[in-house]
């Protein structure tokens, strides 16, 4: 039969662990085997009434782990059980307070994400206490955080010849399906740094999606949550096509005041790289024709704008005003 217990472990010089909860018969377990929380087995010389005498040489060399145990016959199939296993705990959590959870538990947990089972429904997702082998983590804003080695291969990439392939890189797919990094860097504050986008066609036509990927690396503390603004200027026209969104938000809508499930910019930590992924439709009636993409941060209501400190002057275009040109793309 097994025994499944948590003890306080002591261990004498004569290889003896000792567990005072224990009233067990003198040799009751000679011969049989100690598997501790790491499954490693100690074979068990003799006991008494407290205590084991664990033989520690070769190839078991070492000494067990002090947390769980299970005494076990030596040829039994399995040697796990209940007190071996840390059980998973589940919580519903709203989508809408999900970046300010998300950010108090990465604050506790050196960076690390919630890890979520289901984020499809637009009100509530399914977090777990953690993932088995295989299981995808579904936190969107986890999804939206790349390495930094991810980032550099994704770099060397974009800055080397025309036609070499990804894979040269080791540059994820679905980093390379949105195409070589576009434009160049805006050191917005010294608070974060937009390192470029990505965009999988620069022609598209009336009535399609277009795709802009923001890229942004967050190099000092946020206290603001800031809206990040897009504005596409034709050049031939008076038209623009208005791209203002919240960082990841839920919605799509250029009006909205507040955040409504977006990652807000003041719970962005030092050192994540950042996906946005933003889509819109080029409206029908929209001008053919070359488009200027300007963009910047701000806050709705005062429309204070976050502050332009540096940008690559060979690829960027500066307004004064805080509103940067970043790139063109063409409707047809």
């Amino acid at each position: 039969m097994t025994s499944v217990s948590h003890w306080q472990m002591r261990v004498a010089i004569c290889q003896r662990l000792t567990d005072e909860s224990k009233a067990w018969e003198p040799g009751q377990w000679k011969g049989a085997t100690l598997y501790d929380a790491r499954g490693k087995p100690f074979k068990i010389l003799g006991n008494d009434a407290t205590s084991l005498e664990l033989d520690l040489t070769p190839p078991t060399a070492g000494r067990a782990n002090a947390r769980r145990y299970i005494i076990d016959a030596p040829e039994a199939p399995d040697h796990s059980g209940s007190a071996m296993e840390a059980y998973r705990n589940y919580v519903i959590l709203s989508q809408e307070a999900f970046s300010s959870v998300n950010f108090s538990f990465r604050s506790k947990s050196k960076g690390m994400h919630i890890p979520v089972l289901d984020g499809s429904n637009v009100n509530f997702l399914l977090a777990a206490s953690y993932l088995t082998e295989g299981e995808k983590n579904h936190n969107r804003f986890a999804n939206a955080t790349i390495p930094r080695d991810t980032f550099d291969a994704l770099d060397a990439w974009t800055k080397s010849e025309p036609g070499v392939d990804y894979l040269s890189f080791d540059v994820d797919e679905d980093l390379a399906q949105h195409g070589r990094i576009r434009s160049g860097y805006i050191n917005f504050n010294d608070q974060i740094r937009f390192v470029g986008y990505q965009m999988k066609s620069a022609s598209i036509a009336r009535g399609d999606k277009l795709s802009l990927r923001l890229l942004f690396d967050c190099t000092g503390k946020l206290t603001t949550s800031w809206k990040i603004f897009i504005h596409m200027d034709s050049t031939g026209a008076s038209n623009r096509i208005h791209g203002d969104h919240w960082p990841l938000n839920m919605t799509n809508d250029p009006e909205d005041k507040k955040c409504a499930g977006c990652w807000r910019t003041n719970h962005w930590m030092k050192g994540d790289i950042i996906l946005d992924d933003y889509r819109t439709e080029v409206p029908m009636g929209s001008p053919s024709g070359i488009y200027n993409i300007y963009m910047g941060l701000y806050t709705p209501g005062s429309d204070k704008r976050l502050k332009v400190k540096d940008y690559d002057k060979k690829k960027i275009r500066h307004d004064g005003k805080d509103r940067v040109f970043i790139g063109t793309f063409e409707v047809h």
